[in-house]
């Protein structure tokens, strides 16, 4: 599916809004789930050809990926996310619960983020966390990359513990914990 303009996407009644298909396209999609028992469901990748601009996902329920996903931004009120392939945010991510696994692939936020609850990172070839001195990110909750290296660049600012397989510091970086270290 080539998303060629700005689309934003409710149901009243219905149980879930399923996308079928690939996704691409350089505009904005926004999906608002209004069932509180219904869900948002991508059974292909999103943003695999061509980056969306913009993905912003209102609902009350979890949202898994289970193919690539590649947004310019990254903007929900899902209580969880999953991703099961590779990620790339290239400007901004806004979420609560962030849980990648599996495959051993790499996920890429490259500009800020702003993370309310977990960040689990399981299984992943690498996370990388800013792609300038000046990005910022920050976790409300846990950060835990167990079995890749954490790139970053930026500043970091944590609430929650960190458990860090490895480590990977890029230019001017600034890694803040609950403990003020």
């Amino acid at each position: 599916v080539e998303i060629n303009q700005s689309i934003l996407l409710s149901n009243e009644g219905a149980a879930a809004i399923t996308f079928l298909g690939h996704l691409n396209g350089k505009n904005d999609l926004e999906v608002f789930n209004k069932n509180e028992r219904g869900s948002i469901v991508f059974a292909k990748s999103v943003g695999g050809n061509v980056a969306l601009q913009s993905l912003n996902l209102k609902t009350k329920n979890a949202i898994e990926f289970p193919s690539q996903v590649d947004v310019s931004h990254l903007i929900t009120t899902s209580p969880t996310l999953t991703f099961a392939d590779e990620v790339v945010v290239r400007d901004q991510v806004i979420a609560h619960n962030v849980i990648a696994k599996g495959k051993y692939r790499s996920v890429r936020f490259l500009g800020d983020g702003q993370f309310s609850g977990i960040a689990a990172f399981d299984r992943i070839s690498s996370l990388v966390l800013g792609s300038k001195d000046s990005s910022k990110f920050n976790f409300c909750g846990p950060l835990s990359v167990l079995d890749g290296v954490l790139i970053t660049q930026g500043e970091i600012t944590t609430k929650g513990s960190v458990t860090l397989a490895e480590l990977s510091l890029k230019g001017s970086t600034e890694f803040k914990t609950n403990s003020g270290d």
